[in-house]
């Protein structure tokens, strides 16, 4: 014979029935007050509705407080982009690049642009390269990442500041975690380039307002070479350049 436990095996008060399952239990109570709904008056036939819905609020509490921390993450970040732009300038003493890619699925290399600003606007260096390799532009941004720290470096840089348009690449580079990818080499060889730097930022910036590092990036991928200019540029890129100061700026 199999004992009937006739009371609530959670609180242990109150005989188990539906009224009490689903809205006088303490642990009911507490997942109606977390949803922030008031408990429903309870009518027979209605129980299994209600307990699929305790159900479900009580798995997605957690996960639902986590989307809502992502989208308030992902709202701040869309705003910050929307602030960046070419044209602003980097702060007192401070070094911006900008960096982006070309892509064609028809060819075997990509082309990447970097344009290196300083805290007065002036253009300190441009460069545009060709890569060999079929990539999709998740992982070319990377390179193009790659080769901005890398000049950076060269010039023996102490404060500088690193804007591309892959919101998805300035994440993982702001990430702790081991990227196991295929591009995860290339991202860790860039994050140990970053951190020998006494000041660094990484921002992300809309496509619109990165124009002149795209255009070089194109202007890489037609010509399959390599490009490095010191305080100028071709005067194609220089007419682009001033555009895109005056208009960002402006805004």
């Amino acid at each position: 014979m199999i004992d009937c436990i006739p009371h609530c095996l959670i609180c242990g008060k109150e005989l188990e029935k539906s009224a009490h399952i689903f809205g006088n239990c303490p642990i009911a109570a507490t997942i109606w007050s977390l949803a922030h709904i008031a408990p429903p008056d309870f009518v027979p036939g209605e129980h299994r509705g209600i307990s699929l819905g305790l159900t479900i609020l009580d798995r997605n509490r957690k996960k639902a407080k986590c989307i809502l921390i992502q989208a308030k993450k992902f709202i701040e970040e869309f705003k910050a982009a929307k602030k960046e732009s070419f044209g602003r300038k980097p702060p007192f003493q401070s070094v911006k690049f900008n960096f982006d890619t070309a892509v064609k699925n028809n060819k075997n290399y990509f082309g990447i642009g970097v344009v290196a600003r300083d805290h007065m606007g002036y253009l300190l260096t441009a460069h545009a390269n060709s890569l060999p390799g079929n990539l999709n532009s998740h992982y070319a941004e990377h390179y193009a990442t790659r080769a901005a720290v890398m000049l950076a470096r060269e010039l023996s840089l102490q404060n500088v500041i690193f804007a591309g348009n892959s919101l998805n690449v300035i994440r993982e580079l702001k990430e702790n975690s081991l990227n196991l990818s295929m591009i995860g080499l290339c991202l860790l060889d860039t994050k140990r380039m970053l951190s020998t730097f006494p000041c660094v930022e990484l921002t992300h910036i809309r496509r619109e307002g990165n124009e002149v590092t795209h255009s070089l990036a194109q202007f890489a991928l037609s010509s399959s070479e390599s490009f490095l200019w010191k305080d100028c540029i071709l005067s194609f890129f220089t007419r682009i350049f001033q555009n895109d100061c005056t208009l960002n700026s402006s805004k």
